[in-house]
């Protein structure tokens, strides 16, 4: 049976190669698109359905609400995926605004979005929310010093770091009622916001990526790790 299958970050990088993914397997895309859809279009195919907007404004979360009430009232997957890169390694030269940003993507977006989706998610039978996380938003492994050769921003680790909590949150609340939620890591993955020791093509990484949650979604309400590779620490 087809899904429905919510994308935020769709027109590019690895939300495009989900889209992809999806649609060649005959699921119905709903991608959030914030510029040139033109990309979305072509890999969602005639049953895609664009939603344009940025994640950080509200009215593209009532837009998706209102879209998925029209078109799609029952939602199996609705991936967190929109991201940006940071600057600003070192307290000296951080921006407060570029941190807040960040905030606002990886965190607040996301939060949004959920809410815009929730009703549609438990519409399902089966539905996950999957939050596109980093290893870089790892506690542990940040105050081990295991990024320290990467130069990381504050921003994009502070603000995954962020998401991994929200994460965290929406499984306690809606875990009972059959929503598993994922933060996951899909690898280092060869984009425009790459950190130094990408090695992975976002084709690759979106086939691991949906392939992962088919299997994993039967046992488990939330996870915190990368596809294939096993947890590691918050």
């Amino acid at each position: 049976m087809a899904r429905r299958i919510v994308i935020t970050g769709a027109g590019a990088g690895l939300g495009l190669e989900l889209t992809r993914w999806y649609a060649a397997r005959g699921d119905t895309v709903i991608g959030v698109v914030r510029s040139d859809a033109a990309d979305f279009t072509a890999a969602a195919g005639p049953e895609g359905i664009l939603v344009r907007g940025d994640v950080t404004d509200q009215a593209c979360a009532d837009r998706l609400r209102q879209v998925l009430a029209e078109r799609a009232p029952a939602v199996d997957i609705l991936y967190n995926n929109a991201g940006m890169s940071g600057r600003g390694a070192q307290l000296a030269g951080i921006r407060i605004e570029d941190v807040q940003q960040a905030l606002d993507v990886h965190c607040l977006a996301a939060l949004r979005i959920s809410q815009a989706a929730i009703d549609a998610l438990l519409a399902a039978e089966r539905p996950a929310i999957v939050n596109v996380s980093s290893r870089l938003g790892s506690i542990g492994r940040v105050a081990a010093g295991d990024f320290d050769h990467l130069g990381i921003a504050y921003a994009t680790r502070v603000s995954k770091a962020a998401q991994n909590m929200l994460t965290a949150c929406l499984a306690r609340e809606f875990g009972p009622r059959g929503l598993a939620v994922y933060a996951v890591h899909p690898g280092r993955i060869r984009t425009r916001m790459a950190s130094a020791d990408a090695d992975l093509e976002a084709p690759e990484a979106a086939a691991r990526l949906a392939g992962w949650v088919d299997r994993i979604r039967p046992d488990r309400q939330i996870f915190y790790g990368e596809p294939e590779l096993g947890t590691f620490p918050w």
